[in-house]
């Protein structure tokens, strides 16, 4: 009985994820104060978070976008984070950038890592195209979107 158990949280869980990749539900959660400054440090002095999106289907990572204001212009950062579950193994992780709203990716890191893609930047661009994506357990999650500096 424990596998027929196992295989219908399974088939929940995919239902589950499925809703919430039809409906594009989000779920935003605090960001301690320590831990952006660890991940802002990553894309290096000055930058500081811009937003964060989660990866869908599943919750396994989420894309965290950093600024930078130099002048007129603004720079971006970009790093895939895998958490929970994901943390730890290693599987297919991406993370790429693009100048403006084309999602013409001129930065780009994939790979499989067990923590994190990226970090990428692009400098002098007042908006930003981000992706991110991994695969865990056979299940793959993406989101993208477009950052501008008075988001």
């Amino acid at each position: 009985m424990p596998f027929a158990l196992s295989r219908t949280r399974r088939a929940v869980a995919i239902i589950v994820m499925a809703i919430v990749a039809i409906t594009g539900a989000t779920v935003t959660t605090a960001i301690p104060a320590h831990a952006q400054g660890y991940w802002a440090q990553k894309c290096g002095p000055g930058f500081s978070l811009y937003g964060k999106a989660s990866l869908r289907p599943g919750d396994y990572a989420h894309v965290r976008v950093f600024k930078r204001h130099s002048g007129s212009n603004t720079d971006w950062c970009a790093i895939t984070v895998r958490h929970g579950l994901a943390e730890g193994n290693r599987s297919w992780t991406a993370v790429k950038l693009a100048r403006g709203q084309s999602y013409n990716w001129k930065k780009i890191d994939r790979g499989h890592f067990k923590y994190y893609a990226g970090p990428v930047r692009i400098w002098n661009s007042h908006h930003a195209s981000f992706e991110g994506r991994i695969t865990y357990n056979g299940v793959k999650g993406a989101v993208s979107g477009v950052a501008t500096p008075s988001s």
